[in-house]
């Protein structure tokens, strides 16, 4: 673990720290730039053994991170303003080195200013940009004083670009087996979703890395600019507009349980974890809690992130930490001393300007229009009064690995799940450590339920669901007491970082619910409200985790008969698992049985329910051979059918006056689709 270390801010006047597409580009920021550039790289060039070596800053996060707790801003705040001072402190050294005289005072001067950038993942810029090119330059040119022949001349130099990537000075994780294909020394390189990424020394960090281990630049721009759209700026947006309370605003862990109101769902943590996976990728650093502070990216994402709460306190003052946990403003945040006694303190660095002596652009001056100016900035769709979101609460380390949520409305059977998708409404992204590593915060709550929240307002305008006003307008086919059926629209699809597929149970989803936002003044929160089973839908999913419940569609047929085969089907899925056979001719057999008493069950209750775990078996047995147990088969298939008798008996005990089957007639009617693509068996 990593020894403590000493943080004494070495600036007398508080300056701003920069956006880095300005400090980068503008000329008159070119000498603070050049030290910068100069200084990161000096501490990314120091052995790994020496206290201030970027090896060792690293690895702070990796031992002591404080995530779904309060201290999430303050600890990544005193992280941040650590490696900011040892890059002040060789940029001192480099301009104490210069030769004296006139030329060497604009150095003196700019090394005052010199402070950690900031990169806003959510600016209108990256929205057509997406990430700056910056970041991925091999070289940059840097000017130096020195002398030549009795005189000061300024001399350009090129370096390597330390905002780029790390090289590693040792081996960082765990060697596979020989030829395994995660290993970077492997061609293909193909990394592991869920094992944080093995790299030799020598080898450097990576986002979205192809075959040859290199960084795909046109991926990680293409998944930064989508996001941007679907989930960071409707995040921050959503952040300053209405989440009021520092322990929902500062991180999105449920120690304590959420109180009904959409707005506990909501943090600076929750889209901090979009941002993380978005830029790592399968394989890159940043998408490991392990390996991501070893990406030099990573500094100026926390840099962001605490502008951000910069911000979000600016808008609410008297908005603080209030103890929880066993945690509170007094807390220490470890390993960051402020003496050779004492460590820092939330309640230290609350005002950034005071002892940490930076700020941001928009907090330079006061300004009462603050939080009317950050959401004309941070503005996710055309202004309206209505916004729609789903709220979620999932098992943080059910899966063992980072993954994320994807939401869709009105998704095809069978259509392709990517971001990319036209149905796609955005997504939340769970950042966790792998099975094979711990940390204390971590190994004290291992039941830690994280909540976030996804805007699917954007994509409902794509979908023509809403109008020109954002309220809700229904389908050609839906009759007008139908608009209420959105619940009933949206697919949540689990999935690892390499877009993987998982089930809702693997993925240890609890539960997700759906919310109408009406913003009627800019200057108070908005109301909000549930919607509720009789008026606009119910609950997306239950506790279950049940996915097939997001399609069950109201029963108006023959109840009798219905139960009669759904229990039926609950019956014969558990007989076989009494029998000691592994046969797979008789799985298969089985399994063909089953699937025709529910689809004479689908066809009476009127369901597009779609067995995808059934299926997904079936799919084993042919590719596997006999490798998977009658038992196996049977104990699988019985959880989903009795799920779906579950949903069948709620769907005949509550009357659903809303809904009337549109006449289906020609070829539709043949293939037996009615409402929502279901079989209505009184068109026969």
């Amino acid at each position: 673990m990593t020894d403590d270390v000493i943080l004494i801010p070495p600036f007398e006047n508080v300056e701003s720290r920069l956006p880095i597409e300005a400090l980068m580009s503008e000329e008159i920021y070119k000498i603070q730039r050049d030290l910068f550039l100069q200084g990161f790289a000096k501490v990314q060039q120091k052995k790994s053994d020496k206290i201030e070596s970027f090896y060792k800053v690293a690895g702070i996060h990796h031992d002591y991170c404080e995530h779904n707790t309060i201290l999430f801003p303050t600890w990544h705040r005193a992280y941040v303003s650590y490696l900011e001072m040892l890059i002040y402190n060789e940029a001192k050294t480099i301009v104490e080195g210069y030769p004296d005289g006139d030329k060497k005072q604009p150095y003196i001067d700019g090394l005052k200013k010199v402070r950690f950038p900031y990169w806003d993942w959510a600016s209108p810029s990256v929205l057509c940009q997406g990430i700056p090119s910056i970041l991925f330059q091999v070289h940059v040119y840097v000017n130096i004083l020195k002398e030549s022949d009795g005189e000061v001349v300024k001399s350009t130099e090129r370096i390597r670009n330390p905002l780029r990537a790390y090289t590693l000075p040792e081996n960082l994780g765990i060697l596979g087996l020989v030829g395994d294909t995660s290993n970077p020394t492997q061609r293909p390189y193909i990394p592991d979703a869920s094992h944080y990424p093995y790299t030799p020394v020598g080898y450097a960090t990576v986002r979205h890395p192809n075959e040859e281990y290199l960084s795909n630049v046109n991926s990680i721009s293409l998944d930064i600019i989508t996001s941007c759209s679907s989930t960071f700026r409707p995040s921050i947006w959503h952040l300053i507009s209405a989440v009021d309370k520092w322990a929902n605003f500062s991180n999105n862990g449920s120690r304590r349980s959420p109180e009904g109101e959409y707005k506990e769902y909501s943090s600076i943590e929750g889209v901090h974890n979009a941002v993380h996976n978005k830029i790592g990728g399968t394989g890159g650093h940043m998408a490991y809690v392990e390996t991501a502070g070893f990406d030099p990216i990573f500094f100026l994402h926390h840099a962001n992130v605490d502008r951000l709460t910069a911000i979000w306190q600016a808008c609410y003052p008297n908005s603080w930490i209030v103890e929880e946990d066993n945690r509170d403003e007094n807390t220490s945040l470890r390993p960051f001393k402020n003496s050779e006694r004492g460590y820092w303190t939330s309640r230290d660095i609350r005002d950034t300007k005071d002892k940490l002596k930076y700020t941001y652009p928009e907090l330079e001056k006061p300004n009462p229009h603050l939080k009317e100016d950050m959401l004309i900035y941070y503005q996710p769709v055309p202004k309206s009064n209505f916004i729609y979101k789903i709220t979620i609460s999932v098992k943080k380390n059910y899966v063992g690995s980072s993954f994320e949520i994807r939401a869709f409305i009105d998704l095809p059977t069978k259509s392709p799940t990517s971001v990319t998708s036209p149905y796609f409404a955005g997504f939340i992204s769970i950042f966790a450590r792998d099975r094979t590593t711990h940390c204390d915060n971590c190994d004290d709550t291992p039941e830690m339920v994280v909540n976030d929240s996804i805007d699917i307002t954007a994509c409902m305008q794509r979908l023509h669901l809403i109008n020109k006003d954002n309220k809700r307008i229904g389908k050609p086919y839906l009759t007008k007491k139908s608009e209420n059926d959105l619940h009933r629209r949206i697919t949540l699809i689990p999935v690892l970082i390499d877009g993987s597929e998982i089930s809702h149970e693997d993925a240890g989803l609890k539960s997700a619910r759906c919310w109408e936002l009406n913003i009627q003044d800019e200057h108070n929160p908005p109301s909000y409200k549930k919607l509720e089973k009789t008026a606009a839908g119910v609950e997306v999913i239950t506790d279950t985790g049940l996915d097939e419940y997001l399609y069950a569609v109201p029963y108006e047929g023959k109840p009798n008969r219905s139960l009669l085969y759904l229990g039926l089907a609950a019956t014969m899925s558990e007989l076989p698992s009494s029998q000691s056979s592994d046969s797979t001719s008789e799985c298969l057999q089985f399994s063909q049985v089953a699937e025709e008493v529910i689809e004479e069950v689908r066809r009476d209750i009127h369901t597009t329910l779609p067995l995808n775990k059934l299926w997904h078996i079936r799919a084993r047995f042919i590719r596997e051979g006999n490798t998977l147990s009658v038992a196996e088969y049977s104990r699988v298939a019985a959880e989903s059918w009795r799920n779906l008798y579950e949903v069948a008996k709620m769907q005949h005990a509550i009357k659903y006056p809303n809904y009337k089957y549109q006449p289906v007639r020609g070829k539709q009617a043949k293939k037996g689709r009615g409402i929502m693509g279901c079989y209505d068996s009184r068109l026969d």
